[in-house]
């Protein structure tokens, strides 16, 4: 067995989407928006929903993507395009 971490619940989910190759997070408006920075630290691209202080952050460090409602479909199309942008 490895090194043993005590951490945070989403730091640990955090952690295994990291390490599964997970390459995009997805926030919603109930999010704490200090967790998304934590996931930004990861170099993870987010797409957040329209809050104020969460589009201060994508806008101001390119970082992600800005949705304006969470129906699958507009999920869908922001993940093939975050996809496809350089955000680093």
């Amino acid at each position: 067995m490895g090194e043993l971490k005590l951490m945070k619940g989403n730091e640990a989910i955090a952690e295994a989407a990291i390490r599964a190759g997970v390459d995009a997070y997805f926030g919603y408006p109930i999010t704490p928006q200090s967790e998304v920075i934590e996931y930004l630290m990861a170099e993870i691209p987010v797409i957040v929903s329209n809050l104020y202080e969460m589009k201060k952050i994508v806008n101001k460090y390119n970082v992600g993507m800005i949705v304006q409602d969470n129906s699958p479909d507009i999920l869908k199309k922001a993940v093939n395009e975050i996809q496809k942008r350089d955000l680093k």
